[in-house]
């Protein structure tokens, strides 16, 4: 018997929710819930944000999203303060590892110089560049 499958697009928020609930209740079931946490920390100057942090908990992953501080507040300790904060909100929570990415053109240096190592790389993400894929044990 063949079977035949109709694909068509979703732009609807509620099939990509059905995909994602589909997919985490199976995870799940092997995993244990993720509870995830999402977070966000901020640092701002004159009511206008300088520098910040986001990301979320994935069991007990601290995984970091974006970190971005202001060109004229670089070299000042604002992203290593904004790491760190994630990393002690991240251990308060469960947290025992993190994660993040970056590319060859921003901050693989500082990352290391806090700990995290790199496990893997993507080459040609996006054409000419390359995305490292770092880790660090919490704690």
């Amino acid at each position: 018997m063949t079977r035949k499958h109709l694909i068509e697009a979703i732009t609807d928020p509620a099939d990509f929710e059905a995909i994602t609930a589909g997919l985490r209740a199976y995870a799940d079931a092997f995993t244990g819930p993720r509870d995830s946490k999402p977070f966000g920390f901020a640092r701002k100057e004159n009511g206008r944000v300088v520098g910040g942090i986001t990301g979320t908990t994935v069991w007990d992953w601290l995984i970091v999203d974006e970190l971005w501080v202001e060109d004229s507040y670089r070299q000042t300790g604002l992203g290593s303060a904004l790491l760190t904060e994630a990393h002690t909100w991240g251990e308060s929570v469960g947290c025992r590892f993190a994660r993040l990415n970056t590319f060859e053109f921003e901050a693989r240096a500082f990352y290391e110089a806090h700990g995290y190592t790199v496990e893997n790389q993507s080459n040609d993400f996006p054409t000419g560049h390359i995305q490292f894929h770092l880790t660090k044990r919490l704690g």
